[in-house]
């Protein structure tokens, strides 16, 4: 949790202990941290921070739209749709 609150307080942006928590232990998961540092290694800060920024963003639509959907039963998108949704991220940020 250390790590992600670290990228996230490097933006100002308004975050709580409990928020952070849920984001990464509901939305992120062990995989999403693991891929989150390496991206932090290998692509750098910066990339690491806007990837970690914008993932908080969706978590928080997601939370504004189901908050008790988001905290008791976990993400409902279904693996491939949020793979879908990086790729295409991913894919706007290289243009």
């Amino acid at each position: 949790m250390k790590f992600i609150r670290k990228y996230l307080r490097a933006t100002d942006l308004a975050t709580d202990r409990q928020s952070v928590k849920k984001f990464v232990h509901k939305f992120l998961g062990f995989d999403g941290v693991f891929c989150m540092r390496m991206i932090s290694a290998h692509a750098g800060d910066i990339m690491a921070t806007e990837l970690i920024v914008a993932l908080w963003h969706n978590f928080n639509d997601r939370v504004r739209k189901s908050p008790i959907e988001m905290f008791e039963g976990g993400v409902t998108q279904s693996p491939s749709k949020l793979d879908a949704n990086f790729k295409t991220w991913l894919l706007g940020q290289t243009r």
